[in-house]
C-alpha cells in the first residue's frame, strides 16, 4: 500500500508536497499523477480567502493510504464522499466505511488526525471543503445561528468539531449535478464554485436540525461512538438494542454515551437508528421486487402502517407514491 503523510488547509502550499507524493505534479491546480496510482481527475482550487475545494473523480489502480496531518488547525474540513468500492476514514483505531451507500458526509476538525485508505478499483467522486472558523463563525453571528454557543464552537481549547452524517437530498442532487459536468469545459470552474456555496448553505440547513453540543472529545471517546454508530447500521433490520447495551460497550455510563452520542451525530440513538432505517426502507422501495409489506417485514415494524406513518413524517410523502415516481 502506497502512503502519503499530507495536510489540508484554505491556503494550498500543502498541494505541492502531497502531489510529489504521489510521484505527480501540479498543473493549473490539476495533480498530474502516475496512471499505475490512480486514473481520473484531481483538483484544487480556491473559492475565496476563506474556502478552498479539492475534487477529485478517480479510478484507483492501487491501494493508498491518505494520513492527514494538518499543520493548521484554523479550518474546518466538510467531505462528501461518493465512492463506489472500498475506502475507510481511520480515527485512532476506529474505521468507518465512507461512501455512496454509506455515510457519505463528514466535518472534521482540522485539529483531528484522520487517515483515509483506499483499494484498487474503488471509483471515487470526492468533494472536499476547507474553510476558514473565523469565516463561518462571522457567518453564523450575522445570521444570528448557534447564537448560544457560538463562542465556544470554533474553540479549540472547549470543542471538537466531528461529525458523521449522511448528505441531504439537495446535496446530493448538486453533487451528481457536478458530477455530470465535463471538468475541461470553460464554464466548471463557474459551476464548481455555485455548487460550493449551495453544498456549505446545504450543510449549515442541516446543521440546523441537529442538536449542537460543545465539548472536547478524545480518540478513545470517537472510537466508541463510532463503534457504537456501526453496531446500530449492522442492527437496522432488527429492534433498537437499547441505550443500556450501548453504553455498556462503550464502557460509559448512560449519560455519557448519550452525550457523546448527540455530539458526534448531532442525533440521539435512537433517532438514529430511526433514521438510518427508514432511508434503508426507502433504498429497498426503490427496488420494484420488493412492496411496503415486505420491506415493513424486514425492517422489523410492527405492522405496514407503522412504517407508512413514520416515512411519510420523514420524507414527506407516502411509500406508495415515493415508489411510483421511481
Amino acid at each position: 500500500m502506497k502512503e502519503i503523510t499530507h495536510s489540508f488547509g484554505v491556503e494550498t502550499d500543502w498541494v505541492d508536497h502531497m502531489v510529489q507524493q504521489l510521484d505527480g505534479e501540479v498543473v493549473n491546480g490539476r495533480f498530474i499523477v502516475p496512471r499505475e496510482v490512480y486514473t481520473g481527475s484531481h483538483y484544487v482550487t480556491s473559492v475565496s480567502p476563506h474556502i478552498t475545494v479539492m475534487l477529485a473523480d478517480m479510478t484507483y489502480q492501487q491501494d493508498v493510504c491518505y494520513k492527514l496531518r494538518n499543520r493548521n488547525h484554523d479550518f474546518v474540513g466538510i467531505y462528501f464522499n461518493l465512492n463506489e468500492g472500498e475506502s475507510l476514514h481511520i480515527l485512532g483505531e476506529t474505521a468507518r466505511p465512507m461512501g455512496r451507500w454509506k455515510f457519505n458526509l463528514a466535518i472534521l476538525d482540522s485539529a483531528l488526525d484522520v487517515d483515509y485508505s483506499v483499494k484498487a478499483g474503488t471509483k471515487t467522486f470526492n468533494l472536499s471543503l476547507f474553510v476558514r472558523k473565523s469565516f463561518l463563525k462571522e457567518y453564523l453571528t450575522r445570521s444570528h445561528i448557534f447564537t448560544d454557543v457560538l463562542d465556544h464552537l470554533f474553540d479549540d481549547a472547549y470543542n471538537t468539531i466531528v461529525r458523521y452524517d449522511r448528505m441531504d437530498n439537495h446535496a446530493w442532487q448538486v453533487i451528481h449535478d457536478l458530477q455530470r459536468r465535463d471538468p475541461n469545459a470553460i464554464s466548471f470552474d463557474v459551476f464548481l464554485q455555485a455548487s460550493v456555496y449551495f453544498l456549505l448553505a446545504s450543510c449549515i440547513d442541516q446543521g440546523l436540525n441537529r442538536d449542537v453540543l460543545i465539548q472536547k472529545v478524545d480518540n478513545t471517546d470517537i472510537k466508541a461512538i463510532l463503534a457504537a454508530q456501526s453496531y446500530l447500521l449492522e442492527q437496522l433490520e432488527n429492534p433498537f438494542p437499547g441505550i443500556s447495551v450501548l453504553a455498556k460497550d462503550a464502557n460509559m455510563s448512560e449519560t455519557k454515551f448519550k452525550r457523546l452520542y448527540l455530539k458526534v451525530t448531532g442525533m440521539s440513538p435512537s433517532s438514529f437508528f430511526m433514521d438510518n432505517k427508514l432511508t434503508l426502507a426507502r433504498e429497498l422501495l426503490e427496488d420494484p421486487q420488493y412492496t411496503i409489506a415486505e420491506v415493513a417485514h424486514r425492517l422489523d415494524f410492527a405492522d405496514p402502517s407503522h412504517l407508512t406513518s413514520l416515512f411519510k413524517n420523514r420524507f414527506g410523502i407516502l411509500p406508495k407514491e415515493y415508489s411510483n415516481l421511481l
